[in-house]
């Protein structure tokens, strides 16, 4: 039309929608805007609990995730909460990978997606989810493994991390993390245990961090392991993920990895321990749902 006042927003679920003939058209006159569930300051928002404690706030974010549907269907309790969210996996799985790429095996799908889901926070690759399959009596390729695994990134179901070694200073293909982009269609698909707190610590850790515009990677410093290594711009960002530090030899071994570091970037110690105490040689010590509800200059 002409009109320089004129804003056109196209909105999709998956990947696909800038591959094939659409992308041909709008090539270079496009913006991608990635959209993310809700943020724990959105979540406490959106269901009311922007007086309630933090720390019972967070655990309920934990839980049932950031779905912004779930605000229509009063409190946020089981009865109400898993039949949508199994709805919302459902529906991605279906649509956006089960037609999409015309899979006929279902069964073995939705047995790499639990597995995943499973293992949040732990090192892994197509190799050892296909002989976790062998153990299971499931014969299946890792090339379709890797598709799978492909395939849930592009349907935003799943986000990718891969291992990079920061004294070479390159991405390692041996392994890599997945995390999911909910917890909560996690909750709704396998169920919430306690015992998982240190992966899904991670996983909300690492979905802010793309949802702040970061390219993160695992570090790798020998045998030793930084969570996270945050990049936008020339900026970077080094991240340790603990869930509670009782006893001075817990902190020194999550330090150890950041003070190991020679350069002078930020480094930060995230944790649910309240009492935090001073920061430790330059590592910056944060209660993990204070930093969530800190503008980007926090990071």
């Amino acid at each position: 039309s002409g009109r320089a006042d004129l804003d056109v927003v196209i909105t999709g679920s998956n990947a696909s929608l800038f591959s094939g003939e659409l992308a041909t058209k709008i090539a270079g006159r496009f913006v991608e805007i990635p959209v993310f569930p809700l943020s724990f300051s959105e979540f406490r928002v959106f269901h009311a609990l922007t007086e309630e404690d933090a720390a019972r706030a967070f655990g309920l974010y934990l839980h049932f995730g950031g779905l912004p549907g779930l605000h229509h269907l009063g409190p946020l309790d089981e009865a109400t909460f898993r039949p949508f969210a199994m709805a919302v996996h459902d529906s991605i799985m279906l649509r956006d990978v089960v037609r999409r790429h015309q899979i006929r095996n279902h069964a073995l799908l939705e047995q790499v997606a639990r597995y995943v889901f499973d293992n949040l926070g732990n090192l892994t690759n197509a190799s050892r989810i296909n002989a976790f399959l062998k153990n299971q009596k499931t014969s299946v390729g890792v090339d379709t493994i890797l598709n799978y695994l492909r395939w849930f990134e592009e349907a935003n179901l799943t986000h990718r991390v891969p291992l990079y070694d920061l004294k070479g200073r390159r991405h390692l293909e041996i392994n890599e993390k997945h995390f999911v982009n909910d917890t909560g269609l996690r909750t709704a698909v396998i169920g919430y245990r306690a015992d998982d707190i240190g992966g899904l610590l991670e996983n909300v850790v690492c979905t802010e961090l793309l949802r702040r515009g970061y390219r993160i990677a695992i570090g790798r410093m020998g045998d030793r392991e930084i969570d996270f290594v945050a990049e936008r711009g020339d900026a970077r960002l080094y991240v340790q993920v603990a869930y509670l530090l009782p006893t001075a030899a817990t902190l020194e071994r999550e330090v150890a990895p950041l003070l190991a570091l020679k350069d002078n970037y930020p480094k930060l110690l995230l944790t649910l321990d309240r009492e935090l105490g001073n920061d430790i040689r330059g590592v910056r010590r944060l209660y993990l749902p204070d930093w969530l509800e800190q503008d980007e200059s926090g990071s």
